[in-house]
């Protein structure tokens, strides 16, 4: 997937984009945003395991360990449908595979600190 400039429409190059789980913001040389809670946890298992498939269980597990709610699937589908416009401006996507689980599809995502890709971007 390509990201477009929202002005003129053109693709932009493929952005270097770092997830800094302590400040809790996605970062990339033209959008930044910080995402809370299950949403951030929710993308950090989806970049664990990008570019395969996450299984349902794992989801689960990364983000709510031992205390999952009565209908996780359910919440996880509502958190998937809230991330995605979020993601959009950053080339990325999440993929659905029917019965098995979620996909984050775009360009590599860096765990990592947003201090550290800062200087590194000033080099």
């Amino acid at each position: 997937m390509t990201c477009t400039c929202p002005t003129c429409g053109q693709p932009l190059p493929p952005a270097q984009l770092v997830l800094d789980k302590e400040s809790r913001v996605l970062a990339s040389e033209h959008h930044q945003i910080r995402l809370e809670g299950q949403q951030l946890k929710l993308l950090i298992a989806l970049v664990r395991g990008a570019p395969r498939v996450v299984a349902h269980d794992q989801i689960i597990m990364t983000i709510w360990d031992d205390d999952e709610p009565e209908h996780p699937e359910n919440t996880i589908k509502v958190l998937v449908h809230r991330l995605r416009p979020k993601l959009k401006p950053f080339g990325l996507a999440i993929r659905n595979t029917s019965g098995l689980g979620y996909a984050l599809e775009g360009p590599t995502i860096t765990l990592g600190e947003l201090k550290e890709f800062t200087r590194r971007r000033a080099a």
